[in-house]
């Protein structure tokens, strides 16, 4: 029996509603020219993707480490063949979805930031794809087509996608494990949420932080019953095929790479908890709070008017993609509150269930509230459309390439300098990202289960890379070699504490 979903408006039946803006003609052109800037504005994420990420966007170091970290198992099988690299940091134990996926692509395409990005951006381009098409089936063609507009034009969504990280990703897979249940394609239910159970695994697999979207997939999984009775075998089943795949995988890994598995657990899981009640309730006004840089406009504008649609409309709260939504807005708001670090491009993931809120919510208020509601709406809609879109076009046309010319500034370096046994290591944290760019094989410098001293013991780097004068590495490097400066780079506008980047060279003193 198929559940009919009740309508998304105040009163009234269940009708495609009339358009607002005049006329076929009319809105077939309108329509054609928004699809016209989604794709537009969609595929403007390949543009200059080796370019400097925007500055003013985050405060953290992302930028300089992380899409090395988090594609350094994916370099090294490219380089060496080899996944995993004894007493470094290994994220592939507990993560390796983005490795898998980013091995294929370097073995496809070469490796380089390019082809890394690249990776992200198709991606962010599956979410828009996705958000689309869940949000046509409960809101007409213009309201869908308004939401994948301003996910398009969306500044900070445009911004990250365009960085090898793992939000984007994961955020795409928890998008397609939902749609693989709300969607009738697969008919036989148990087959569907076997689907989606697997495809969610994924996206826990590639970034942990998915799983706070647990119940926002779950629910979706129950509602192809249309009753409670067939509801709970259904979650069951997904319960099931999920914990075989990812309680599977981390048993495989935490016995095999013990030390790997505890450590990654303990720096990004265990000592980041905030179990103290007052923490999490000023974890959640400040959630709240600085989720508003997500888009200053259609944010606050999409949770008042969710909130008052859910207080006033049964039809909106009964609807199972509003819950659903909602589930995953909420799931992802209390990860925010019991986490202590929480980066700007952990924000990132809000968008997408934001927007199609955002889409069923705009059906109701084009063609059910009074008119001058509705000219308000469309205003503010117009406003951040033009915002984002400005200010994708306008970092466009100004690209800097500081790091990617810094990363070959040291490869020529090292070329150039060569070594005596032609062994050349770069040590460091910003090294792995180096690496994607270059080609130098890299070991961290602060992270990973042994400590600096015993990698340089191990493993023997010719050079050393750091932000800013890092002198408790210095000094570690210090009793073992001879520190040579060789050169110093000004990357992303030395955003973090005017730090910049510098190279050494070391020099056995034996």
């Amino acid at each position: 029996m198929t559940k009919v979903e009740p309508p998304l408006d105040f009163h009234g039946p269940t009708t495609e509603p009339e358009p607002q803006y005049g006329g076929s003609r009319r809105q077939a052109l309108c329509i054609t020219l928004m699809t016209a800037a989604v794709v537009l504005f969609g595929l403007s994420r390949f543009l200059h993707l080796g370019a400097d990420f925007p500055g003013g966007i985050t405060w953290s170091g992302v930028l300089y480490t992380d899409e090395g970290w988090y594609s350094n198992a994916a370099v090294r099988h490219v380089l060496d063949n080899r996944w995993y690299v004894p007493g470094d940091f290994n994220p592939m134990v507990f993560m390796p979805v983005w490795h898998l996926i980013q091995s294929a692509v370097f073995s496809a395409f070469g490796m380089s930031l390019v082809s890394a990005r690249a990776t992200a951006v198709v991606f962010s381009l599956l979410s828009l794809v996705l958000t689309f098409l869940v949000a046509h089936k409960n809101s007409d063609t213009f309201s869908s087509l308004l939401a994948a507009l301003l996910l398009a034009t969306n500044f900070i969504y445009f911004a990250y996608s365009r960085l090898a990280l793992l939000e984007v990703c994961m955020t795409a897979f928890v998008l397609l494990a939902l749609a693989v249940t709300y969607f009738k394609t697969v008919r036989r239910d148990s087959l569907a949420v076997c689907l989606s159970a697997a495809v969610f695994s994924v996206a826990v697999l590639t970034k942990t932080t998915a799983v706070f979207a647990l119940p926002a997939v779950l629910y979706m999984a129950g509602t192809r019953h249309a009753t409670a009775a067939k509801r709970l075998p259904a979650a069951l089943l997904f319960s099931v095929v999920f914990l075989v795949i990812v309680g599977g995988f981390h048993l495989t890994t935490a016995h095999l790479f013990p030390e790997d598995f505890h450590y990654f657990k303990t720096v990004n899981i265990n000592d980041r908890l905030s179990p103290d009640l007052l923490s999490i309730l000023a974890g959640v006004v400040t959630s709240f709070s600085r989720a508003s840089f997500l888009d200053p406009l259609i944010y606050p504008v999409t949770m008042i008017c969710a909130l008052i649609f859910l207080l006033f409309s049964p039809d909106f709260r009964n609807n199972s993609l509003v819950r659903a939504m909602m589930l995953w807005l909420c799931g992802h708001f209390v990860f925010l509150s019991i986490t202590s670090y929480n980066p700007p491009r952990y924000y990132v993931p809000l968008i997408i269930p934001l927007l199609i809120l955002f889409a069923l919510i705009s059906t109701s208020i084009r063609t059910r509230l009074h008119r001058w509601i509705h000219i308000t709406f469309i205003v503010v809609v117009s406003y951040s459309i033009a915002i984002n879109g400005y200010a994708t076009l306008d970092y466009l046309r100004h690209p800097d390439y500081s790091f990617i010319n810094m990363a070959h500034s040291i490869k020529e370096i090292t070329e150039t300098r060569g070594s005596c046994d032609g062994h050349v290591l770069l040590a460091g944290d910003p090294a792995n990202s180096i690496s994607i760019e270059t080609g130098l094989p890299s070991i961290s410098a602060t992270v990973g289960t042994r400590d600096l001293k015993w990698k340089l013991e191990a493993y023997g780097p010719r050079y050393f890379v750091s932000l800013g004068i890092d002198v408790n590495s210095l000094r570690v490097i210090g009793e073992s070699y001879r520190i040579e400066h060789v050169a110093e780079y000004d990357v992303f506008g030395n955003y973090l504490q005017n730090k910049k980047v510098h190279l050494f060279e070391l020099h056995d003193k034996t």
